[in-house]
């Protein structure tokens, strides 16, 4: 799911920008038709559809790109942080220092 929302907002935030162009070309082109109102109307809803879409599915590719940073730095986080601990108490062992570099 999360590599179809990477995909997603790629596509959906242009076609709100379409949709939303495509609209306010409406109110030039189609000024003296009875049907403008109703164009316009759908065109306009359909930006704001593809505008929710996008950026829901911005937001979570986002999150994903985040948590992966996240857990790819993991590992070397907590070693300089058992190191970090290491040099403030020498005298600790080393299951103190990995309770300590844990938060525990």
């Amino acid at each position: 799911m999360l590599d179809l929302y990477k995909r997603c907002w790629q596509v959906f935030l242009p076609l709100f920008a379409l949709f939303l162009v495509g609209g306010l070309q409406a109110f030039y082109y189609l000024d003296e038709y009875k049907y403008q109102w109703v164009v316009i109307t759908i065109l306009l809803i359909l930006a704001v559809i593809c505008l929710i879409i996008g950026i829901t599915a911005f937001v979570y590719a986002i999150r994903d790109a985040r948590r992966k940073d996240r857990e790819s730095k993991a590992a070397k986080d907590h070693e300089a942080l058992k190191e970090s601990c290491r040099r403030m108490h020498p005298e600790w062992t080393d299951a103190q220092v990995e309770i300590a570099a844990r938060g525990r």
